[in-house]
């Protein structure tokens, strides 16, 4: 009797553990299967855009057998910045500027509060041979000094670079100390930094002893408003070369090597900047509460819309910098809800042809692979990292990118959009979707498949299979020219 009782808990034990494995096979095999799972990120406030496809290449989909075997859906994320983008750190994030008006009138020390305390000063690395920071400047200026903490000896030599133009502004020796400031200062004929100036602040160290720099103190102590400095710290180990390395930091803990002296150019720019507040905020709100409503009814108009959370369930923000969080909660969506063989992403301003990628991914699907799966695209390789603009990289450390896809679109197969869902939480988000795809999958045994024609820029080719950065007047004319004569660049 209990041999018998002994292989009933054995046989239900069994069964219980084997259920965990096969539920989720047996839900997976219920699921519709599809060939290609398509996702286009596309900006909230985006509606043109997403009508335009509708009615263009998109429109493949839907008129057509391909129905059963393409998912697409345009991908949102699910709620707007509430901060108007002239009172933003910059167009790409939701981090509010800070806008208020400076104490007092004249040149102002930008970081004075923090260099009269030597206290806080520290030692950069004895290898580094310069140090600097990026800014980006909000308002006219003019600037009329460079500061150092006096601990940096008078040895050093400071110099001032135009990023956008790669040129030398200032270059200056020779400081005058300041007794009452533990400072040495830099003096030079006056500077005009306009609105929009990119510049890099760099220090080139004492031959005999290490550079020094002192906490900014962001928090603690008010910020000219004129100045976003970027959160990195820039620095060369070989003499005469500019600083490329970087070190992401945080504002609050960034040690500064120098300072800038500035004032206003006209003043008046930034008083009407803080009167005109109240009246962009309400109006951003009124923006966001018509966005919500129309999108509302786009959902139920059309059933190709898909809002994401972040990976924790939390918002995302629609910005530019969290466009790698959309891309995740993309295969999420698909790990958890779709049975497809391939998953590609693209934008809602690029041109596909849906027909001749469908082709594509069948005949791959035939040919022999290896690895852990397969990634399609038009790869950029040794792609220089930038430091300021919209593709400025503030976490990857390195002055190049790993090969990734370029923004056109790109195409990988269901096992790494899985291992990208399974491991979201584990992965580090960079500036944009496509070089963050390059870094996560660097260290992956996945086979690249180069494909040129996916064009990386707004180029038109008759054979092309995508191209992007297009106006919606574009997109209509080369589906208007491709259902006419086959070539969507023009018929003769």
């Amino acid at each position: 009797m209990r041999s018998s009782n002994a292989a009933l808990f054995v046989f239900i034990v069994s069964t219980a553990i084997l259920s965990i494995f096969i539920r989720p096979a047996l839900k997976w095999s219920k699921l519709h299967k599809y060939k290609l799972a398509i996702g286009i990120l596309s900006a909230r406030e985006n509606f043109v855009q997403r009508d335009t496809i509708r009615s263009t290449w998109l429109s493949i989909v839907s008129n057509t057998e391909l129905f059963n075997d393409i998912f697409v859906k345009f991908i949102l994320a699910n709620q707007d910045c509430n901060i108007p983008v002239e009172y933003r750190n910059d167009a790409y994030t939701c981090e509010e500027a800070r806008k208020s008006l400076p104490e007092q009138k004249g040149p102002i020390d930008i970081l004075h509060h923090a260099f009269v305390d030597n206290k806080n000063v520290e030692s950069y690395s004895a290898d580094f041979v310069a140090v600097g920071y990026d800014f980006v400047v909000a308002f006219d200026v003019i600037l009329s000094g460079i500061t150092i903490p006096i601990t940096n000896g008078q040895n050093v030599i400071v110099q001032l670079w135009n990023l956008a133009a790669d040129s030398l502004v200032v270059e200056a020796r020779d400081p005058h100390r300041d007794n009452t400031s533990n400072i040495y200062k830099y003096g030079f004929h006056p500077h005009l930094l306009p609105k929009g100036f990119l510049g890099s602040l760099v220090v080139v160290c004492d031959r005999q002893k290490s550079c020094v720099g002192v906490k900014s103190w962001f928090q603690r102590h008010s910020f000219h408003p004129a100045i976003k400095i970027s959160p990195i710290i820039c620095y060369s180990l070989k003499k005469g070369d500019f600083p490329i390395h970087i070190l992401p930091v945080t504002l609050e803990n960034m040690i500064l090597p120098a300072s800038l002296i500035i004032e206003f150019a006209d003043i008046t720019q930034l008083r009407k900047y803080v009167q005109n507040e109240e009246s962009a905020y309400s109006e951003k709100q009124q923006h966001i509460f018509e966005t919500d409503k129309k999108i509302k009814q786009e959902i139920q108009e059309h059933d190709d819309i898909l809002i994401v959370p972040d990976i924790d369930g939390a918002d995302i923000i629609e910005t530019y910098r969290n466009v790698p969080r959309k891309l995740i909660s993309f295969h999420q969506y698909v790990a958890r809800s779709l049975n497809a063989d391939f998953i590609m992403k693209t934008d809602d301003d690029s041109y596909v042809d849906i027909g001749k990628i469908y082709k594509l991914v069948k005949q791959i699907e035939e040919e022999p692979r290896y690895g852990l799966g397969i990634w399609l695209g038009n790869f950029r390789r040794d792609w220089i990292v930038d430091r300021w603009g919209k593709w400025a990289e503030y976490q990857y450390t390195a002055s190049v990118y790993p090969a990734y896809a370029c923004g056109a679109g790109n195409i990988i197969s269901s096992n790494i959009s899985k291992y990208l869902a399974i491991n979201s939480r584990n992965l580090k988000f960079y500036q944009g979707e496509d070089v963050s795809m390059g870094i996560w999958m660097s260290a992956l045994d996945v086979e690249y498949i180069q494909n040129d024609q996916w064009l990386c820029d707004d180029s038109c080719f008759p054979n092309m299979m995508v191209s992007t950065q297009h106006t919606t007047y574009d997109l209509k004319r080369f589906w208007e020219n491709k259902n006419k004569c086959g070539n969507p660049c023009e018929c003769l």
